[in-house]
């Protein structure tokens, strides 16, 4: 989910109803209560993609969708959509971008990866989030030195 900085325009009830179908993923994952887990993925899923308005912030109903998507290239392509609404509605990107990078990773697209570290290091430099000035710094490095155990 976006980091606390990207979380003041998000309408509260908006909010409220992702985390708690969050925890319900979470929850259900955790007990082992897979059917619970995917149930409550279906609900998240149906509720951020009937909810698409630049009001509810579009941007993070998609991100926070893909951060609980578990099929790679769907996840991907939630974290692209998220990434141009949050450049068109004027949001910040990095916590999407590492997120995306972090998935060019585990596809071991190394060069898509570097891409979106960079620019998410920049665009949290420009926010002025350290936490993740800090986090895009590491995993660029780690990405360009070959420490992330991506081919």
């Amino acid at each position: 989910m976006p980091s606390p900085h990207a979380t003041s325009r998000i309408p509260k009830a908006v909010y409220e109803r992702v985390l708690q179908l969050a925890i319900d993923i979470v929850n259900g994952t955790h007990d082992r209560r897979s059917t619970e887990a995917i149930n409550a993925y279906r609900r998240m899923r149906r509720y951020c993609l009937a909810n698409l308005r630049p009001e509810l912030c579009r941007a993070f109903l998609l991100e926070t969708l893909a951060d609980f998507t578990t099929s790679r290239s769907l996840s991907i392509s939630y974290y692209r959509r998220a990434l141009r609404f949050a450049r068109t509605d004027g949001d910040q990107c990095h916590t999407i971008l590492v997120a995306l990078g972090e998935r060019y990773l585990e596809g071991h697209q190394r060069r898509s990866a570097v891409r979106c570290f960079t620019e998410a290091l920049g665009d949290a430099r420009r926010c002025r989030d350290t936490e993740n000035i800090r986090a895009a710094s590491v995993l660029l490095k780690e990405t360009r030195d070959g420490s992330t155990g991506a081919a």
